[in-house]
């Protein structure tokens, strides 16, 4: 059985902006509900959703009100602010607009609480950390046009929040054929099924953090550019954007997510300098 999760029933989405905003928290809409998802013939892709219900819960949703800015400190005796929300694990901007399409915390988004109002039935709303969330998709390429950018012209931008680096899965061929080692093509169609953890491609790069609670975390110093191969300190940190299952991602491929903190390295190519 899957456990119940916390659910607020109130009359008006107006109510629920009225609420006192706590800190670090951002007021989202289910964009996708991975549980109820069909194919075009109506056939449901998930018929048993009490199995594994963290891999179906949701990790879209769009931001519906964010607040002003985000509650940080590294004193032990200040960690909570005033409305006892705790502070953020990094020191970083708030960059989020109302609108954005975001990726997060596959398990944030299922066990926080979920509020249902009744002047838009149907429509799942929840409060989430701005500590979980990974990803966030806005429409118009220069943010000075974002609020005025033609819906049928403008492009998406992906923003990479919390110091989150997006990168590409890496094969275990790819990794032989960039360090300069022959294989034959036998090799090759086998190792081109298996991913090298220790790898990564860069994709989109966001911002670093300024600063960490725990002092022997840091961003680096190092330039990332799109299309660099990163070597990461532990190849098990390999968090998904998505399930592999339920891939939403624009262009269909399975992408992670990893913290320029948690980046050992960069390879550089002596051949494109």
């Amino acid at each position: 059985m899957k456990p119940e999760r916390p659910t607020l029933y109130m009359k008006t989405i107006r109510e629920i902006k009225e609420l006192p905003s706590p800190s670090n928290l951002i007021l989202a809409k289910t964009v996708v509900d991975l549980e109820k998802r069909q194919t075009k013939s109506g056939v449901w892709l998930i018929t048993d959703t009490d199995f594994n219900p963290a891999m179906h819960a949701n990790r879209i949703s769009e931001v519906i009100m964010v607040p002003d800015n985000l509650y940080y400190t590294d004193s032990k005796q200040m960690i909570r602010s005033g409305d006892g929300q705790e502070s953020m694990p990094w020191q970083c901007d708030m960059e989020l607009k109302r609108g954005d399409i975001i990726w997060h915390d596959f398990l944030d988004g299922y066990n926080c609480q979920r509020i249902f109002v009744d002047d838009n039935p149907g429509v799942e709303y929840r409060f989430l950390n701005y500590r979980d969330i990974y990803l966030a998709k806005r429409r118009g390429g220069d943010p000075a046009y974002d609020d005025i950018a033609d819906s049928r012209t403008s492009v998406w931008k992906y923003i990479p929040l919390n110091g989150y680096v997006l990168c590409a899965e890496i094969t275990e061929a790819e990794v032989r054929k960039f360090s300069g080692e022959k294989i034959s093509d036998f090799e090759y169609h086998n190792l081109s099924e298996k991913i090298d953890k220790r790898f990564g491609k860069v994709v989109f790069i966001g911002k670093p953090n300024r600063k960490y609670q725990n002092k022997k975390m840091s961003d680096g110093d190092f330039n990332l550019l799109p299309g660099d191969i990163i070597i990461k300190k532990n190849k098990n940190i390999h968090i998904l954007l998505e399930d592999k299952y339920h891939t939403l991602f624009d262009t269909g491929e399975s992408y992670f997510i990893i913290q320029r903190k948690d980046i050992y390295a960069k390879i550089v190519d002596d051949n494109n300098s």
